[in-house]
């Protein structure tokens, strides 16, 4: 321990110098999951980029959902399901991401017709 201390003396350990940029980073982390974790029955359902319009729909339909609406990305759509797994099957048919309908407003100007 003393030659640990002697040696970081004077100067902060590299690791103290990262700490408060992990513990940020960690901190959005947490939020981000809190917020973009799906609540309601809507969710924006992102597939792996390049997914052809046909393999989302499939993911979406193999999981129960029904598709709302299509972003200009093919890879990227709004749908809606009110069973509390579908999320889990989303990811058992190919979505690398599944957001809260709320986040719509991040991948399209205006939210999915109701």
């Amino acid at each position: 321990m003393r030659a640990f201390a002697r040696r970081t003396h004077g100067t902060p350990a590299r690791a103290d110098r990262l700490m408060p940029g992990l513990c940020f980073a960690l901190c959005l982390l947490v939020v981000v999951a809190a917020v973009a974790v799906p609540k309601g029955s809507r969710v924006v359902v992102i597939a792996p980029p390049g997914t052809p319009p046909d393999r989302m729909l499939s993911i979406i339909t193999s999981s129960g959902g029904s598709l709302l609406a299509a972003s200009a990305r093919s890879w990227i759509a709004f749908a809606e399901n009110p069973e509390p797994n579908f999320t889990a099957r989303l990811f058992a048919n190919g979505a690398v991401l599944v957001l809260d309908g709320a986040a719509a407003f991040l991948c399209a100007s205006e939210e999915p017709a109701p």
